[in-house]
């Protein structure tokens, strides 16, 4: 029985295209503050919708009690009509990506959410000005050794090296997630500013509900007037957001920042293409090509550090690391379960609610969830927005003051679709082209 779904009339929205991957393909109707996120693929209506309600049980059941309202925003399932789908298909035609084009939407059937560029959906009446927003993908914050195959790199480093050889990248990028994800500030800077110089789909800017920027650089003028109307310079931003990553992001936070430059740290020493200025980290610290020629520990830092307990950093980390299986585990545990008759569809089943597994099969499908909730957790994005605060009394939102200006901000996390036990030989294989890129 098929559920009687809300309708989404798109008539005369102000529709902009936002983005799309293998699997999503993401709209806007920025006057409504809304977005609509359709799968992608040649499946029938009702898969379509089965796999949409399975992504809603997972998020309702394995996600919200984890993570709670404050990190999240709600997803509901709707409907379009088949009218408003192929204007919608015409209209953002030569917006999308060439090499994107081969899978299309076809079923007028889709998420609704929260706009997470729009103010209104964060803020009250009380904040007034631009609005930022900064989405990251941060990737995998921790390094299991036995999940990675190269001894001194982490798997995003490693693969930025087969990108590279692939063609698909143009420059390696220096951010690694293990530095976001250290709680260091040092550390932290060094990953945001690396982010900033090379964002490639790692990190995106939004001013006022459009990006600011293209996948090569931030370092264009529109992006850098936004950034410095509001905050002064790029380096405020970067202590911006760090200051709201490491939050415990509670209704009375509330932070204070100076206007100061960036320094390098005392035992940063520079390279020769750095000058005796404060360093921005664009040029230090080449530790991927170090690692490719020498070997020599490169991701890990000696003095181990983690982010505050209650910030979003520590939540994602809490999720990435409930799994004790490698991929070739996590492989072998579902082959296990298919030679005992289930199918793959069975055990994608099974990993929505575990306790209806069978005595004999709880406990391979009890670390066949987390790990697919690990490499769920491992591809997500996190929304930080600002917006200046002009309230004279109490606010319910988290705040950083930065000199004479107070800024309200935001933290959500979005993409926390369950992936599919299918793709489980994939990230098992796929790490040995991503090492032999490097011979």
């Amino acid at each position: 029985m098929r559920l009687l779904l809300e309708e989404v009339s798109i008539g005369d929205s102000d529709l902009v295209y936002i983005g799309e991957g293998n699997a999503n393909l993401v709209v806007g109707l920025k006057d409504r503050s809304l977005v609509l996120r359709f799968l992608k693929g040649e499946i029938c209506e009702a898969s379509v919708e089965d796999r949409l309600n399975s992504i809603l049980f997972y998020f309702n059941h394995v996600i919200h009690p984890r993570l709670g309202d404050r990190f999240l925003s709600p997803l509901l399932i709707v409907r379009i009509s088949r009218t408003d789908l192929e204007d919608l298909k015409s209209k953002i035609w030569k917006k999308r990506p060439e090499e994107r084009r081969e899978k299309d939407i076809h079923h007028p059937i889709c998420f609704s959410m929260p706009d997470l560029t729009s103010p209104t959906t964060h803020f009250s009446y009380s904040t007034t000005g631009p609005t930022l927003s900064v989405e990251i993908k941060p990737k995998n914050g921790f390094l299991n050794p036995r999940n990675c195959p190269h001894p001194s790199l982490c798997n995003f480093c490693l693969k930025q090296f087969y990108k590279l050889k692939k063609g698909s990248i143009n420059t390696i990028s220096q951010y690694c997630p293990l530095d976001l994800f250290s709680g260091d500030e040092v550390r932290m800077a060094f990953a945001l500013k690396a982010l900033l110089d090379c964002p490639q789909n790692n990190l995106r800017m939004f001013g006022d509900g459009d990006q600011l920027h293209t996948s090569t650089t931030t370092n264009v003028q529109r992006c850098q007037e936004f950034v410095s109307g509001m905050f002064g310079s790029e380096e405020n931003l970067i202590q911006m957001l760090i200051t709201a990553l490491l939050s415990d992001y509670q209704p009375d936070s509330y932070h204070c920042l100076s206007d100061k430059r960036m320094t390098r740290p005392a035992n940063h020493a520079p390279d020769s293409d750095c000058d005796t200025k404060p360093c921005k980290f664009s040029t230090c610290g080449r530790r991927k090509v170090q690692a490719k020629i020498s070997g020599k520990p490169s991701c890990k830092d000696e003095q181990e550090t983690h982010p505050p307990h209650q910030s979003v950093l520590s939540k994602l980390l809490d999720l990435q690391s409930g799994s004790k299986l490698c991929d070739k585990e996590a492989e072998e545990v579902l082959y296990k379960l298919t030679r005992s008759g289930k199918s793959i569809e069975d055990i994608q089943g099974l990993l929505l609610e575990p306790s209806k597994a069978h005595v004999n099969d709880a406990k391979d499908v009890a670390l066949l969830a987390k790990h697919v909730l690990y490499t769920t957790a491992k591809d997500v994005s996190v929304f930080v927005t600002f917006r200046r605060d002009e309230s004279t009394d109490g606010v319910s939102s988290p705040r950083i003051r930065l000199n004479d200006d107070v800024f309200c901000f935001s933290i959500k996390i979005v993409d926390l679709d369950i992936k599919h036990v299918s793709k489980i030989p994939k990230y098992a294989s796929q790490k040995d082209k991503w090492l032999n890129s490097l011979i």
